[in-house]
């Protein structure tokens, strides 16, 4: 294909959306200044063009996987932001039983702490829509607990210290 040509082949996927209006007619003037003997004609899209997002949601089995990759005892920062990105991207795309899949799945004896507490926080505004959300919470507690960690310090804001101070007071 001659380059005249691929030049007006973009200039159709100019018009037809793939950039602005204003692009439009740079190319066309660019086009016309370069090679003013061509000779070309555009023909409008039919219909609008639709763009697609080809990234992959993750799934909870491949989340389960990448948080038991990690061992038990630390987390990497690589491995708590892939997570975290993963979660979002269920929540974005309402994939909220993947979620609830994940939550009753995993173990928090089994990872690293952080990976358990990232699970908490990056769902804790969810929580109304995960059934398991407060049941990992409390999984989760008590496995900080036994790992000497101040489980109240680090679930802070998850919801729970103010009902569990009061017990804790009364008894």
């Amino acid at each position: 294909m001659p380059a005249a040509n691929a030049l007006a082949s973009d200039l159709g996927l100019l018009q037809a959306g793939w950039q602005t209006g204003t692009a439009y007619m740079v190319a066309h003037l660019l086009i016309s200044a370069q090679h003013p003997d061509l000779q070309y004609s555009h023909i409008p899209p039919r219909h609008a063009v639709d763009f697609v997002g080809l990234a992959v949601v993750p799934s909870s089995k491949s989340l389960l996987a990448a948080a038991h990759a990690e061992g038990s005892q630390r987390a990497s920062s690589d491995a708590l932001l892939t997570l975290t990105e993963g979660l979002f991207d269920l929540i974005g795309n309402k994939r909220f039983d993947e979620i609830e899949l994940l939550l009753k799945s995993i173990d928090p004896a089994l990872v690293a702490p952080e990976i358990s507490v990232t699970i908490l926080r990056a769902t804790c505004s969810h929580k109304h829509l995960l059934a398991s959300w407060s049941n990992y919470l409390e999984k989760t507690r008590r496995d900080l607990r036994k790992r000497g960690l101040p489980s109240d310090q680090v679930l802070i804001g998850l919801g729970g210290e103010t009902e569990r101070r009061a017990t804790l007071t009364t008894v």
